[in-house]
């Protein structure tokens, strides 16, 4: 059964979500405007949190994440980057205990002092993508923390945990991490306690200059339909640029032949 949902949440941002060809619906996604009485403290918080082996760990992250960030916000008053970094830390902690796991990839996009956006700051751990056009019309997207597509990710793993190897206790595949029948596409992620001691629990940040003529898009990794991810990238923000919203993307990328949870968000100034 689909189960697609559609939001024009504010007036720069639009949300498509879609169980896809899967039995359950594992992504979860935020959209908060945020009033604090600190410096940077009005702006927007955008999240998605792709989970996997269930939502357990995305449905916490969903309840907690914009929370934690605004908290952190004001007590590290208004330094952004700093927020981002503890909350991610304190989020990876939380989940700690779960066996099962999620992405995590956010965007706080700050109101300048002069009442326009000029950077969004970005944070994420596994391969749900944020992908923009910078303020100088670039293509900037982040890295994606999986075996597949990171390399040095999987290379410094192996390093790591060489004697697991050797011993026939852990497996590293050009796809995936194998442990007690277990195995795990993600060389990032929060949770998934059956790989603790394995993964990489390191966020990696951004800070994406942005201006009237900036787009910016964050997804589950649902939206690969092309192999060539920088391609597609360009694609969908080609869309938005024509106009579309975060339905029509969607609506393109099931079109595509996607048969995951597919979740974007589209945000333009």
């Amino acid at each position: 059964m689909q189960n697609t949902t559609t939001h024009d949440l504010l007036p720069n941002v639009t949300v498509f979500t879609d169980q896809g060809g899967r039995a359950h619906q594992e992504d979860r996604y935020i959209v908060r405007k945020l009033h604090l009485p600190v410096k940077n403290g009005v702006g927007l918080f955008m999240a998605i949190m792709d989970g996997h082996f269930g939502s357990d760990v995305s449905v916490l992250l969903s309840e907690i994440l914009a929370d934690t960030f605004a908290d952190t916000l004001v007590k590290r008053k208004g330094q952004v980057d700093a927020a981002l970094d503890i909350t991610f830390r304190e989020m990876v902690l939380r989940c700690k205990g779960f066996d099962q796991g999620s992405t995590l990839s956010a965007v706080y996009i700050p109101v300048s002092e002069s009442g326009f956006y000029t950077f969004a700051h970005v944070a994420n751990i596994g391969d749900s993508p944020v992908f923009a056009i910078d303020a100088a019309g670039g293509l900037v997207y982040t890295s994606e923390h999986n075996v597949s597509q990171n390399q040095s990710d999987a290379d410094s793993i192996a390093r790591d945990n060489k004697r697991m190897i050797d011993d026939g206790d852990l497996y590293i595949s050009d796809n995936a991490i194998s442990m007690d029948v277990r195995f795990l596409q993600l060389t990032r992620s929060v949770g998934d306690n059956t790989f603790d001691k394995i993964l990489i629990r390191e966020p990696e940040y951004k800070q994406v200059p942005i201006n009237k003529g900036s787009m910016l898009i964050l997804a589950s990794d649902g939206v690969f339909v092309d192999e060539d991810h920088a391609q597609l990238y360009r694609t969908l923000l080609d869309k938005s640029g024509q106009g579309q919203d975060a339905s029509d993307i969607g609506k393109w990328i099931l079109d595509q032949g996607a048969d995951d949870n597919v979740t974007v968000i589209v945000w333009k100034p």
